[in-house]
């Protein structure tokens, strides 16, 4: 059984969450619910869990809060809230879950399996320390965490070139450093990375708008990046990238 805790101000909620993992069989044993920041901090000290289930907003602060009260957070969180939050993004780009209200139980099973990843392969302080960094910084500034063939890595969003599927992988082209494999899917980044800056130009191609140099126009449309590679535009994609990219362009 992986020792949990909930931070949730709600009753209600905390209960229903309790019920919804109790019915996801996923080997939790809940320890104890928080309903404000001191008493998340004093729980987390007292229990030493290793799977948080926190809501984002409590009173006395917010889940972040919770994490700047630890130098070294061995434990994996799942963010949960109720709303659109301006930290769901940075959340996203540090490899970490979070549910959005109302819970379902496949999601709710699916942050739990990732959780309990994270938790085997020791990488939760990285992971966190990322988000940290993430928050403070400009939405230029931030990292993605890519798990790689060889390891975990932190690749600055806009170092980006461009992506390529490659089978069940995708391949990321970085300025000035040696393309890296994902084993996340090109559908999955296309979701992840701001649609203000990276385009799918055909199925198995995304770009970064900022490290376009070119736009070759006639029978085909095709771009040349930054690192002198080109590529062509799917045909069906020229009108909508055209659109796209008109204000760099």
């Amino acid at each position: 059984m992986i020792p949990s805790i909930i931070v949730e101000d709600e009753i209600h909620s905390a209960n229903v969450l309790i019920r919804q993992i109790e019915r996801s069989n996923a080997g939790l044993q809940i320890l104890g619910v928080a309903e404000n920041l001191d008493n998340a901090i004093q729980l987390i000290r007292q229990k030493k869990p290793a799977l948080v289930f926190m809501d984002i907003e409590i009173p006395g602060g917010n889940a972040f809060g919770i994490l700047d009260a630890f130098d070294n957070c061995d434990f994996a969180i799942i963010f949960i809230t109720a709303f659109e939050h301006y930290a769901l993004k940075a959340i996203k780009y540090s490899a970490l879950d979070y549910l959005l209200k109302p819970v379902s139980i496949s999601e709710l099973s699916s942050a739990i399996e990732k959780a309990k990843q994270s938790i085997e392969q020791k990488t939760l302080h990285l992971k966190l320390e990322q988000l940290k960094r993430n928050l403070e910084a400009s939405p230029d500034e931030q990292h993605i965490i890519v798990n790689s063939q060889d390891a975990i890595q932190t690749i600055s969003i806009k170092d980006l070139i461009y992506l390529e599927a490659n089978g069940s992988y995708t391949k990321l082209y970085i300025e000035n450093k040696s393309p890296i494999y994902s084993s996340r899917h090109l559908k999955d980044y296309e979701n992840l990375l701001p649609q203000h800056i990276f385009f799918r130009i055909h199925h198995s191609v995304m770009v970064n708008r900022n490290k376009i140099s070119n736009i070759k126009k006639g029978k085909a449309t095709s771009v040349i990046l930054t690192d002198n590679t080109t590529i062509q535009v799917s045909v069906r994609r020229v009108p909508d990238f055209l659109e796209f990219i008109k204000a760099r362009f």
